[in-house]
């Protein structure tokens, strides 16, 4: 469990709502990996899958539950009695059992407020009867009439239901509004449990669901690398750094045990992490100012919102290009093992910087050598150009 305050909990859908992503598909081999990698991270409960998928996913399901995982294993069902049969024959003991119930949700679906009620009552003491834990999701809750909302909240008070699962389904809600939904929804049945399912839609999914911890949320909803329809879900990762280092939340996580989940989901899914993502995204760390080089090579946090350490890594990744100054060329060659005179620096940075104009890029470590080479040596060459830096770089490759 990452909160040792045992106040928060974190429930991964990457394997139900994430293989929901357009072209995502998950080999069992793929599964049995991720939900391994997630329960030796720590997550309190991975949903692993749907009944509702057929006789292949049910399969899976039945491996999955024989695995003897420490977290808890869910499935989602729709509001019928035969998924949640399904799952618990598939030895799944808790079911995450959804109601759309917003009018925008149900008119598409060619339902109404009185079906929601009617099959509240139905599969609800169905589900307990067939002994499984269950959790009652509402679909787009936030478009929701309020009273209708609440109205509902109070008969899943009332059935036996240990959670109820408030769902952003398209992303439409903002921080301010998260929190007043989940207010709302823990106002209306104080002693049940409430989970937040974000969505990224509008790019808010990490900042809706801090705000609904503050609101009285006692379970996020994740996926790793943000995995799921559309623009995707809340990201674990992004989730875990956000609620740590900008929340103060005490959570404690291994840094290689997240890298490598985020890895392997990647992998699996055949969905790359962005450079530029959050957290786990190449340049998350990497940095070319010179300005913020320098104050970084003497504190590692001072252009940062969290230490390299938090991923495993022993320091900052540095770029050589247009922007880049003396300390950060200075720092390069000294992890080559050479100290190089003031004169020499501030050659050598200033055709770095001429070079990665022309080439409209940053450095890498070999062209940055071979620069060193022409700008050092005592007969040095008056100009050269980006031809001439791709020779060398060609010929040295």
């Amino acid at each position: 469990m990452f909160d040792t305050t045992g106040k928060l909990r974190f429930s991964d859908t990457t394997l139900r709502d994430g293989e929901q992503a357009p072209g995502v598909v998950f080999s069992l081999a793929d599964k049995l990996r991720i939900a391994a990698a997630l329960d030796g991270l720590g997550v309190d409960e991975a949903e692993v899958g749907a009944p509702a998928m057929g006789a292949e996913e049910l399969g899976g399901l039945r491996v999955l539950a024989a695995q003897g995982f420490r977290m808890r294993l869910s499935c989602w069902c729709r509001a019928l009695e035969e998924d949640v049969y399904a799952a618990a024959k598939a030895g799944i003991g808790t079911v995450n059992i959804s109601f759309p119930v917003s009018d925008i949700l149900l008119g598409s679906m060619d339902r109404c407020r009185d079906w929601v009620l009617h099959h509240l009552d139905s599969v609800l003491p169905f589900a307990a009867h067939a002994g499984c834990a269950f959790s009652v999701g509402l679909q787009d809750a936030g478009r929701a009439d309020p009273a209708f909302l609440e109205k509902v909240v109070r008969a899943i008070a009332e059935s036996g239901a240990f959670r109820v699962r408030v769902s952003d389904t398209v992303g439409i809600l903002n921080p301010f509004t998260t929190a007043v939904l989940v207010a709302r929804v823990r106002s209306a049945a104080p002693r049940l449990g409430v989970s937040f399912h974000a969505h990224n839609d509008l790019g808010m999914a990490v900042a809706n669901a801090l705000a609904a911890a503050q609101a009285g949320a006692d379970t996020l909803d994740c996926t790793v690398n943000g995995l799921g329809e559309r623009a995707g879900n809340c990201p674990l990762e992004e989730l875990l750094f956000a609620l740590k280092y900008s929340a103060g939340l005490p959570l404690t996580w291994d840094p290689a045990k997240l890298s490598a989940l985020c890895g392997l989901t990647a992998e699996a899914s055949g969905r790359p992490v962005p450079s530029a993502k959050p957290v786990t995204g190449a340049m998350a760390l990497r940095h070319e100012s010179g300005i913020h080089v320098r104050s970084l090579l003497k504190d590692p946090l001072s252009y940062a919102a969290y230490p390299p350490s938090a991923l495993g890594l022993a320091d900052h990744a540095y770029a050589l290009g247009k922007h880049s100054g003396a300390a950060g060329v200075k720092a390069f060659f000294a992890v080559h093992g050479l100290a190089l005179a003031f004169e020499d620096v501030r050659k050598v940075a200033e055709a770095v910087r001429q070079a990665s104009r022309r080439l409209k890029r940053d450095l890498d470590e070999h062209e940055v050598l071979e620069l060193y080479t022409l700008e050092t040596r005592p007969l040095s060459r008056p100009h050269f150009d980006c031809a001439d830096l791709a020779a060398l770089s060609r010929a040295g490759a």
